[in-house]
């Protein structure tokens, strides 16, 4: 069976094997909720995205925020697989780097 929509994760039966199956769905949004999510979707295409002015103009308007809000690079945005338990309180300084997912810049 194959859900196309948000899935109720409370909603299941758990198989001998460990597995968890999904017996149910939410019921499809409202048509209102799926048209404005067109509209954005149909605006993101034809317009160059706002969000970097908006930023600069945050940034130039309490300059002390980028210290603490800035992305610290890619070379900080580190990935670890899925079944890694981490290491640290507040960074991956201790984490197994064995267990990084690698990815490569487009």
């Amino acid at each position: 069976m194959s859900f196309g929509r948000v899935v109720q994760c409370d909603t299941g039966r758990s198989l001998t094997d460990g597995s968890f199956e999904r017996t149910s769905s939410l019921s499809k949004p409202p048509q209102a909720i799926l048209t404005a999510v067109a509209k954005l979707r149909a605006i993101y295409l034809m317009k160059r995205s706002r969000i970097p002015t908006f930023l600069s103009e945050v940034t130039a308007k309490y300059p002390r925020m980028t210290t603490k809000f800035i992305h610290p690079g890619q070379h900080e945005d580190r990935l670890y697989q899925a079944d890694h338990k981490h290491a640290g309180e507040s960074t991956c300084d201790n984490c197994d780097e064995s267990r990084l997912v690698l990815r490569y810049a487009e």
